[in-house]
């Protein structure tokens, strides 16, 4: 994922990254990514605030 989410940064994707909905290989690695990396790459979101969003 955290791969994937660079590289879609790099091509300049607005990022929107669903915490509750990802996944990795343990909880170390999943809050590591969530709380350093992706907030510099993107929105970070629960999948009820994207929902809420997409709802309008």
């Amino acid at each position: 994922m955290e791969s994937t989410a660079r590289n879609a940064w790099e091509l300049g994707f607005e990022l929107v990254l669903v915490e509750d909905i990802c996944s990795a290989h343990d909880k170390a690695q999943h809050d590591g990514s969530f709380q350093h990396i992706f907030p510099r790459l993107g929105r970070v979101r629960h999948s009820a605030q994207v929902l809420a969003a997409l709802a309008g």
